[in-house]
Protein backbone atom coordinates (compact mmCIF):
# COMPACT_ATOMS: atom_id res chain seq x y z
CA UNK A 1 0.00 0.00 0.00
CA UNK A 2 3.32 2.43 0.86
CA UNK A 3 4.40 2.14 -2.61
CA UNK A 4 0.88 2.61 -4.31
CA UNK A 5 1.11 5.99 -2.02
CA UNK A 6 5.25 6.39 -3.37
CA UNK A 7 3.65 6.57 -6.70
CA UNK A 8 0.94 8.56 -6.45
CA UNK A 9 3.48 11.22 -4.76
CA UNK A 10 5.63 11.19 -7.41
CA UNK A 11 3.21 11.24 -10.59
CA UNK A 12 2.29 14.70 -8.48
CA UNK A 13 5.73 15.44 -8.06
CA UNK A 14 6.31 15.18 -11.76
CA UNK A 15 2.70 16.96 -12.41
CA UNK A 16 4.00 20.26 -10.32
CA UNK A 17 7.68 20.28 -12.30
CA UNK A 18 6.33 20.30 -15.45
CA UNK A 19 3.52 22.46 -14.52
CA UNK A 20 6.01 24.68 -13.02
CA UNK A 21 8.25 24.65 -15.72
CA UNK A 22 5.27 25.04 -18.66
CA UNK A 23 4.17 28.14 -17.08
CA UNK A 24 7.96 29.61 -16.45
CA UNK A 25 8.13 28.92 -20.04
CA UNK A 26 4.71 30.47 -20.94
CA UNK A 27 5.97 33.51 -19.13
CA UNK A 28 9.19 33.84 -20.70
CA UNK A 29 7.62 33.36 -24.47
CA UNK A 30 5.09 36.41 -23.46
CA UNK A 31 8.00 38.61 -22.18
CA UNK A 32 9.82 37.26 -25.59
CA UNK A 33 6.90 38.41 -27.49
CA UNK A 34 6.61 41.73 -26.18
CA UNK A 35 10.33 42.76 -26.09
CA UNK A 36 9.81 41.46 -29.99
CA UNK A 37 6.91 43.51 -30.97
CA UNK A 38 8.46 46.61 -28.50
CA UNK A 39 12.50 46.31 -30.92
CA UNK A 40 9.93 46.15 -34.19
CA UNK A 41 8.05 48.92 -33.09
CA UNK A 42 11.15 51.15 -31.87
CA UNK A 43 13.24 50.76 -34.87
CA UNK A 44 10.61 51.38 -37.57
CA UNK A 45 9.26 54.15 -35.88
CA UNK A 46 12.38 56.43 -37.32
CA UNK A 47 11.72 55.09 -40.35
CA UNK A 48 8.28 56.02 -40.27
CA UNK A 49 9.53 59.21 -39.40
CA UNK A 50 11.90 59.86 -41.94
CA UNK A 51 9.01 58.80 -44.47
CA UNK A 52 6.62 60.87 -43.54
CA UNK A 53 8.83 63.94 -44.11
CA UNK A 54 9.87 62.59 -47.22
CA UNK A 55 6.28 63.02 -48.25
CA UNK A 56 5.63 65.80 -47.22
CA UNK A 57 8.35 67.39 -49.15
CA UNK A 58 7.07 65.40 -52.17
CA UNK A 59 4.05 67.24 -51.93
CA UNK A 60 5.51 70.21 -53.62
CA UNK A 61 5.78 71.07 -57.53
CA UNK A 62 7.44 67.82 -58.77
CA UNK A 63 9.49 65.77 -56.31
CA UNK A 64 13.14 65.58 -57.45
CA UNK A 65 14.54 62.31 -58.25
CA UNK A 66 17.03 62.56 -55.24
CA UNK A 67 13.42 62.76 -53.13
CA UNK A 68 12.34 59.62 -54.52
CA UNK A 69 15.36 57.56 -53.99
CA UNK A 70 15.51 58.96 -50.90
CA UNK A 71 12.05 57.67 -50.22
CA UNK A 72 12.95 54.20 -51.36
CA UNK A 73 16.16 54.15 -49.55
CA UNK A 74 13.70 54.63 -46.24
CA UNK A 75 11.63 52.04 -47.51
CA UNK A 76 13.97 49.42 -47.97
CA UNK A 77 16.04 50.31 -44.76
CA UNK A 78 12.33 50.17 -42.46
CA UNK A 79 12.02 46.29 -44.37
CA UNK A 80 15.34 45.59 -43.65
CA UNK A 81 14.87 46.30 -40.28
CA UNK A 82 11.41 44.83 -39.65
CA UNK A 83 12.95 41.43 -40.83
CA UNK A 84 16.18 41.73 -38.26
CA UNK A 85 13.98 42.08 -35.57
CA UNK A 86 11.49 39.02 -36.78
CA UNK A 87 14.92 37.24 -37.08
CA UNK A 88 15.92 38.54 -33.67
CA UNK A 89 12.64 37.00 -32.45
CA UNK A 90 12.60 33.61 -33.96
CA UNK A 91 15.78 33.02 -32.77
CA UNK A 92 15.48 33.66 -29.52
CA UNK A 93 11.65 32.08 -29.67
CA UNK A 94 14.30 28.89 -30.91
CA UNK A 95 16.92 28.70 -27.84
CA UNK A 96 14.18 29.17 -25.36
CA UNK A 97 11.99 26.29 -26.64
CA UNK A 98 15.00 24.21 -27.11
CA UNK A 99 15.56 25.57 -23.16
CA UNK A 100 12.89 24.71 -22.00
CA UNK A 101 12.50 21.22 -23.51
CA UNK A 102 15.91 20.09 -22.49
CA UNK A 103 14.60 21.32 -18.55
CA UNK A 104 11.16 19.26 -19.17
CA UNK A 105 12.92 16.09 -20.59
CA UNK A 106 15.33 16.07 -17.52
CA UNK A 107 12.75 16.30 -15.15
CA UNK A 108 10.24 13.78 -16.89
CA UNK A 109 13.27 11.60 -16.91
CA UNK A 110 14.27 12.04 -13.56
CA UNK A 111 11.28 11.06 -12.87
CA UNK A 112 10.72 7.92 -14.49
CA UNK A 113 14.58 6.71 -13.22
CA UNK A 114 13.12 7.22 -9.73
CA UNK A 115 10.10 5.72 -10.66
CA UNK A 116 11.72 2.16 -12.34
CA UNK A 117 13.76 2.47 -9.58
CA UNK A 118 11.34 1.83 -6.87
CA UNK A 119 9.80 -0.35 -9.30
CA UNK A 120 13.28 -2.33 -9.13
CA UNK A 121 12.96 -2.71 -5.41
CA UNK A 122 9.40 -4.03 -5.91
CA UNK A 123 10.85 -6.96 -7.52
CA UNK A 124 14.10 -7.89 -6.16
CA UNK A 125 13.75 -11.83 -4.87
CA UNK A 126 13.76 -12.13 -0.99
CA UNK A 127 12.04 -9.55 -0.65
Amino acid sequence: MNQHFDFISQSVNLFREVSTALLSGSEQMFSLQLDGAQSCVARGSDHWRLVCSGLNAMQGPGPSADMVQSGIRNAIAMTRDNVLAASDYQLAALHLLRRQGTELQKAIAASFNRHLANIGREHVPGK
